[in-house]
C-alpha cells in the first residue's frame, strides 16, 4: 500500500477490539480509547499475528504463495488447480464505482485490482490490512464495497463476519462474493460452511440481491471430486502424500475445467453449481424485491 493509498484510507479505520479513533504515527496506530498499539510498516498495518499453518496442504499452500506471489493466482491456479478461472477481477472491477473504497477480503499475495484494499489473516507482501474477519478495523459505513472469492466459506462465525462486513459498509454501498456451493472440503487453512444459491441470497440479511449466477461449472465438480477421491484411495492415510496425490491429480484433470465456459454466468445451472457469484446492493431501510438484473454476469 503507497503511501497515499494509505492516507485516503485511514478516515475508514477504526480500532477492531473497540472500534475506537485511531492515532496514526509512521510506525504505529495507537486506539485512543483502549491504548491498544497496531504496527505499521512496509506498506502495511497489523492488527492481529498470523496463525501458524492448519495442515501440510496448507502449510504448502502458504510456501507456494509466498514464493510465486502473484503468479500463483495468474498462472499456477488457474492453469494447475481443479476449478474454472473465472475472471473474479474483471467482474469486480466493472462492478464497482471508480474511487471506490473497496476491500478484497481473504486476498491473500496478489492485488487484484490497482486500488483495492487487501486484507487478509496473513501478512503476505501484497496485503495492505492484516487482520481477523470477525474483527474488521473499519468505521461504521467507512467502506463503500466489500468483495471475496472462495473466502467465506474458511471463516468461523460466519454470521460475525457478516455483521462487521454489513455494519463497516455504507449505505448504498456493495457486496461481490463467491461462495462454493458443491464443492469438497477444502481446509485453507479450515472450512465451515456452503450455500445454495438462496443460502447466499440469505446471508446477508436486508441487502438487495444484484446479480447472481455460477462462477464455475460441472467439469470444476468432476475435477474437485475425482481429486479428492484419487487422493484418498492413495495418501494412504497419510496426510502429507495425500496432499501431494491431490495436487497431482487436479493438475492431470485441469485441462477439462476450461469446458465450465459454457455453463459459467447461466442461472439455469445455479442449482448444480459448484461455486456461485453474488453481487448485494445495501439498502437505505428495508430491502426490497431481489433484482434479476445481472451486470456484467457475462463478463466472464
Amino acid at each position: 500500500m503507497t503511501p497515499d493509498a494509505f492516507d485516503r484510507l485511514k478516515p475508514a479505520l477504526a480500532c477492531p477490539r473497540c472500534k475506537g479513533d485511531l492515532d496514526f504515527a509512521p510506525t504505529r496506530a495507537r486506539c485512543e480509547d483502549c491504548d491498544r498499539d497496531y504496527p505499521i510498516g512496509d506498506g502495511q498495518i497489523r492488527f492481529v499475528d498470523a496463525p501458524p499453518p492448519a495442515d501440510d496442504l496448507d502449510s504448502l499452500k502458504h510456501r507456494l504463495k509466498k514464493l510465486l506471489g502473484a503468479s500463483y493466482y495468474t498462472l499456477f491456479r488457474p492453469l494447475l488447480s481443479p476449478s474454472y478461472p473465472f475472471s473474479f477481477a474483471r467482474f469486480v472491477r466493472r462492478n464497482l464505482d471508480a474511487g471506490a473504497i473497496a476491500v478484497d477480503l481473504g486476498s491473500g499475495n496478489v492485488r487484484r485490482l490497482p486500488g483495492l484494499y487487501t486484507l487478509d489473516r496473513m501478512p503476505y507482501a501484497e496485503v495492505d490490512i492484516v487482520c481477523d474477519m470477525r474483527l474488521l478495523p473499519f468505521r461504521p459505513g467507512g467502506v463503500d464495497a466489500f468483495v471475496s472469492n472462495v473466502v467465506l466459506e474458511h471463516v468461523p462465525e460466519i454470521d460475525r463476519v457478516v455483521a462487521e462486513i454489513t455494519r463497516a459498509t455504507r449505505t448504498g454501498g456493495r457486496g461481490i462474493h463467491v461462495i462454493p456451493f458443491l464443492y469438497p472440503f477444502h481446509a485453507s487453512p479450515d472450512d465451515f460452511q456452503r450455500y445454495t444459491h438462496m443460502g447466499a441470497r440469505g446471508l446477508f440479511p436486508g441487502w438487495r440481491v444484484a446479480a447472481q449466477f455460477p462462477a464455475s461449472g460441472p467439469f470444476t465438480l468432476f475435477n474437485a471430486m475425482t481429486a479428492e477421491v484419487v487422493s484418498i484411495l492413495l495418501g494412504f492415510g497419510r496426510d502429507r502424500l495425500r496432499s501431494l496425490v491431490y495436487l497431482g491429480t487436479a493438475a492431470l484433470l485441469a485441462p477439462l475445467k476450461f469446458l465450465d465456459v459454457a455453463f459459467v454466468g447461466r442461472r439455469a445451472f445455479l442449482s448444480v453449481a459448484p461455486s456461485i457469484l453474488t453481487v448485494l446492493d445495501k439498502p437505505d431501510g428495508p430491502a426490497g424485491q431481489a433484482s434479476q438484473e445481472r451486470p456484467g454476469a457475462e463478463s466472464t
